[in-house]
């Protein structure tokens, strides 16, 4: 999305900041953050931009090597690639949760596009936030798994400002350009 808006808009310079970790926003004079998280704290404006839905997948290559899984439980006979914040999260309705799956996976990963990267070189069966992988679900590199048995969502993913009265022109516009492209992702 940040390509598509520079493409746009290519006056407006980026300075990112990339980290799992919550930053103090004002101190680091940051004007917006992506965080998945639910809001608090009255000093941020939040503004929804998509809800964090979860879905298996797997290479077409991963899958021809072995055996599809029918149900969750086949999923123990896999190797899963997944983030360790998932793993409280059920497949289906009153199936396991994630973390008792994870019986012996040979690959420990706290980083989701490197997660993504394994999938789709054939690593394995990777649990992924859905806008994040719908790209790949469109030109063929992975394929959905398992989807009668869907996921917990994990939280929504929000745009967040430091509270103010003025946000500037390029910071709205930016703001708008993710809404309307998270809307898209959604469909």
């Amino acid at each position: 999305m940040l390509v598509k808006f520079q493409e746009l808009h290519p006056g407006v310079h980026f300075d990112l900041h990339v980290s799992d970790a919550v930053v103090d926003m004002v101190e680091m004079q940051m004007d917006l953050a992506i965080r998945v998280q639910k809001p608090r704290g009255a000093q941020f404006v939040f503004r929804k931009l998509c809800t964090n839905d979860l879905v298996w997948c797997a290479s077409p290559k991963y899958l021809a090597a072995h055996a599809i899984p029918r149900k969750p439980k086949d999923l123990n006979k896999h190797v899963l690639l997944t983030l360790s914040v998932y793993n409280e999260c059920r497949v289906g309705a009153r199936g396991p949760r994630t973390k008792d799956m994870l019986k012996n996976n040979p690959i420990l990963c706290e980083s989701g596009a490197v997660l993504t990267e394994l999938a789709l070189q054939g690593g394995g069966i990777a649990l992924r936030s859905r806008w994040d992988v719908k790209r790949y679900f469109e030109n063929g590199s992975l394929v959905p798994v398992l989807e009668k048995f869907p996921v917990d969502a994990f939280g929504e993913v929000y745009a967040v400002t430091p509270h103010s009265r003025f946000l500037t022109r390029r910071v709205r516009m930016f703001l708008d350009f993710l809404v309307s492209e998270c809307r898209q992702l959604e469909r």
